[in-house]
């Protein structure tokens, strides 16, 4: 277990982690759930390969922790939608 300290620390990391895949178009959209269930929150990745999006969710911070896990679903979206 994590002291509030380093919990922090490591969160902040988390953070900046996506922050920096945002701005380089790779993280299109993120987000918690608003709900506390076993899943804590969404990516949606902009990659063109499953390798390429393991290799990011793999050097997070939590996740090199292993206190994250992760999923990858392949998805399209339908014709004429578009995110802001």
């Amino acid at each position: 277990r994590l002291d509030s300290a380093t919990s922090a620390t490591v969160q902040q990391a988390h953070l900046d982690h996506q922050a920096m895949q945002a701005e380089r178009g790779l993280i299109v959209m993120a987000g918690p759930f608003g709900d506390n269930g076993n899943w804590r929150g969404l990516l949606l990745y902009d990659c063109d390969t499953r390798e390429e999006v393991v290799g990011y969710l793999e050097s997070d911070p939590w996740v090199k922790r292993g206190k994250l896990g992760y999923e990858i679903h392949p998805w399209w979206g339908a014709v004429g939608t578009r995110l802001p």
